[in-house]
């Protein structure tokens, strides 16, 4: 089962589902709310996903999509809220089917 924008969706040892857990983060780009878990569902840490948006530049590290970069922390913070909130619906969505 995957979402819309190619991620695989998880359930951890105590039953969590998800899909991706996201950080904001600065780079040298700007700020950039990034997913951190990989194609087999482990997370990254803060310090590899900067190294890694540093080099590679703003791109998901799972799908290649293109990370959108903002000005500062806040406003990727309110973006972060309202992408978890869509893909917290979306996630719940795909599970009522398979439930």
């Amino acid at each position: 089962m995957k979402t819309t924008a190619g991620r695989k969706v998880f359930r951890s040892p105590k039953g969590e589902v998800y899909s991706e857990r996201t950080i904001t983060v600065p780079t040298w780009f700007g700020w950039v709310t990034t997913p951190t878990v990989d194609k087999d569902g482990k997370e990254w840490g803060e310090d590899s996903m900067i190294y890694f948006l540093n080099q590679y530049g703003p791109i998901d590290f799972v799908t290649g999509a293109i990370l959108p970069v903002f000005p500062d922390q806040v406003s990727a913070s309110r973006y972060a809220e309202k992408r978890s909130e869509s893909y917290d619906n979306q996630v719940k969505g795909l599970l009522s089917g398979d439930e």
